[in-house]
């Protein structure tokens, strides 16, 4: 019922880009059939946040970075450090492709 309202509104607004209807829509996902595509998003939960996200360089767990690029990014976060030129993250870095064991190993050295 939500989704057929928002439809709607969005149809409407299609020759006025000033309408209020835009400040929503990018937030709003509409599953179904369109046309020769399909678009289900079950499997997807993610968080939306409007405006800036802040954290300290300490609460990251680790980061997502492949294993050919760990030394150039301690490399990079050391020299931001010793610059002062930005954060440096001194998490463990992780490779998306690694198996569970040698994730496990690198956050629980």
């Amino acid at each position: 019922m939500q989704a057929k309202a928002v439809n709607a509104m969005v149809h409407e607004a299609v020759n006025h880009p000033d309408w209020p209807v835009w400040d929503v829509a990018p937030f709003v996902d509409l599953p179904g059939t369109y046309g020769k595509s399909t678009y289900l998003y079950e499997w997807e939960r993610e968080w939306r946040h409007v405006g800036d996200l802040h954290f300290a360089e300490t609460d990251p767990a680790f980061l997502i970075i492949p294993e050919g690029l760990h030394d150039a990014a301690r490399g990079f976060f050391a020299s931001a450090k010793l610059d002062n030129v930005g954060p440096s993250y001194e998490c463990p870095f992780i490779d998306p492709y690694w198996g569970e064991d040698r994730i496990e190993a690198a956050l629980h050295p």
